[in-house]
């Protein structure tokens, strides 16, 4: 039925959530800000061109890598908002 259908895709929904979740705890324990990865998932799902600029930029302002709050301020400071 349509209740069931609905319900399986909810459960579903949840369950990727949590994924989500996980996958995020992991990229933040191997030492990557998850502000930025969140950032930059934003700006795919809008403009892939503009993802890859953005990603281009937090390498040249933090080329060790670290990609730290600073680098995300710095880069929003310079967008729309």
């Amino acid at each position: 039925s349509i209740v069931d259908r609905i319900e399986r895709l909810e459960e579903e929904r949840k369950a990727l959530g949590n994924d989500i979740k996980d996958i995020y705890a992991e990229a933040k324990s191997a030492g990557f800000d998850v502000k930025v990865l969140r950032q930059l998932i934003r700006m795919r799902k809008q403009d892939p061109d503009a993802a890859r600029l953005y990603l281009n930029k937090v390498m040249e302002l933090d080329p060790q890598g670290g990609t730290g709050a600073g680098v995300i301020d710095a880069l929003l400071k310079g967008s729309d908002r």
